[in-house]
């Protein structure tokens, strides 16, 4: 099998500002992950990199159970 690959545009720079925007606060688009997963591949793209998208996957799955300090870290004015 014979895979291609095109390459990705470059994101503009208002897109990487809302994408940063959506990474750097987690506990408000906890509820969103295809938000945020969109957010990562951006940034991702950004830096010419690819996302692996199983990884992102787990780790939303993390940030949905954080508890105690992990989550007053995601959330540090508790702001449901």
């Amino acid at each position: 099998m014979h895979i291609l690959h095109f390459p990705r545009p470059q994101p503009t720079p208002r897109q990487i500002d809302d994408a940063l925007a959506v990474v750097h606060s987690p506990a408000l688009v906890a509820d969103q992950p295809a938000l945020r997963a969109n957010a990562w591949e951006i940034l991702k793209a950004a830096r010419g990199q690819t996302v692996a998208t199983a990884r992102l996957d787990a780790m939303q799955h993390h940030l949905a159970h954080a508890r105690g300090l992990a989550a007053h870290l995601l959330n540090p004015h508790g702001a449901a």
